[in-house]
């Protein structure tokens, strides 16, 4: 079989490089798999260029897998840990990655920065607090999710709501 192949070679030499990079034995398999019409009709350069093709797709692919689970580890971590005081790194350091791959898997999966995605985790449990325990002050569901002072929650809290814990906890009893 690789006697035919080199016969049909063709003479343009970057199609001979991509030639040369693939496997004989995954071009015979390919093409014994094929049947017999579709391999007369293939020629070397359409194989590696549907070689290549699927090869970089199954690249995309691992990539997109492995993104998925960082994604998968930092969130986890968040929703474990966003009472307390978290950084950057502490996020990036659950998925055993850089602060910057960090960062960009946050853009590419969801959008938004991991500070930012913890901000809004952090506001959304306040407003479930808020809601579920009454009993609890508004300071004290500050700092039960993280924040350092109860202005600082109201200010964003306000920011995501249009409105204040209070207002939020009172519009909910009306």
């Amino acid at each position: 079989m690789l006697s035919v192949l080199q016969q049909a070679l063709p003479k343009d030499w970057q199609i001979y490089q991509c030639f040369m990079t693939v496997d004989a034995a995954t071009f015979e398999n390919y093409m014994a798999n094929m049947g017999p019409l579709m391999a007369d009709k293939i020629g070397v350069a359409e194989f590696v260029a549907f070689n290549r093709c699927t090869q970089q797709l199954d690249k995309k692919k691992q990539v997109s897998n492995q993104d998925d689970l960082r994604i998968r580890k930092m969130l986890e971590f968040i929703h474990a840990n966003f009472a307390e005081k978290l950084s950057l790194s502490d996020v990036a350091n659950s998925a055993d990655i850089s602060e910057r791959e960090c960062m960009r898997c946050f853009q590419k999966k969801i959008q938004i920065s991991p500070v930012q995605y913890l901000l809004k985790y952090r506001i959304r449990q306040g407003a479930e607090l808020l809601l579920s325990d009454r009993g609890k002050s508004i300071s004290e569901i500050a700092t039960d999710c993280g924040f350092d002072s109860p202005s600082n929650f109201t200010k964003l809290f306000r920011r995501f709501y249009n409105c204040t814990p209070r207002e939020y906890r009172q519009k909910d009893t009306e």
